[in-house]
Parts: structure tokens; sequence; C-alpha cells
């Protein structure tokens, strides 16, 4: 699991951990 540059909320973590988001836009998660 790769840990997010920037502090971002638990939600987009989540996510990223189930790969339905990309470490390289934690921002585009919803």
């Amino acid at each position: 699991m790769k840990r997010p540059r920037s502090p971002s909320p638990p939600l987009p973590e989540v996510l990223m951990d189930a790969g339905l988001v990309l470490p390289d836009r934690p921002n585009l998660s919803l």
C-alpha cells in the first residue's frame, strides 16, 4: 500500500487500498 504524499481523509485511503483510486489522484476519489 502506497502512502499519499499529502494528508488525505480516511475515505480516499480506503478506496486507494481497494485499488479503486490511483495514488496520483487521491483528490478525484469522489
